[in-house]
């Protein structure tokens, strides 16, 4: 394989990363908002299959094989950043100043927990990524 082949395949497999990323990401996000809305912060393979189903589908940013690697991300994160979520609360009060949880919007209360979730338990995302991620999620 030349060089430019194999900078185009490097290009690509970047790409594909950062989609699937971005694809579990938003349906972290999404289930979060869900199970505040109902308040409850559970995460059984049946929820998350339920849930999947009804919204793991690709879209003109997230292709196909994007949003299958996002899934299985997600999958995999979403019982314990549900599991976390009181202590994520109490880092997010404390961190707070003049704002209780209630006065906060739950989409960007949702966005907190899944910023912090990142950089304190994901290995390999750091502090900068965490925020930059949450701030193109609120956009």
């Amino acid at each position: 394989m030349d060089d430019a082949k194999r900078e185009s395949a490097k290009t690509e497999h970047k790409n594909l990363f950062q989609q699937e990323r971005l694809a579990s990401r938003v349906l972290m996000l999404q289930y979060l908002y869900g199970c505040d809305c109902r308040q409850t912060w559970s995460a059984t393979p049946e929820e998350l299959d339920s849930f999947f189903a009804l919204t793991a589908e690709a879209d003109e940013q997230i292709s196909e094989a994007a949003m299958k690697g996002g899934v299985k991300r997600a999958r995999k994160l979403l019982p314990q950043l549900c599991e976390l979520v009181p202590q994520l609360d109490e880092l997010i009060v404390k961190a707070s100043d003049n704002w209780s949880l209630r006065r906060m919007g739950r989409m960007d209360l949702s966005i907190l927990r899944l910023g912090a979730f990142e950089f304190l338990y994901v290995k390999g995302i750091s502090v900068a990524i965490a925020i930059n991620e949450a701030v193109e999620l609120a956009k």
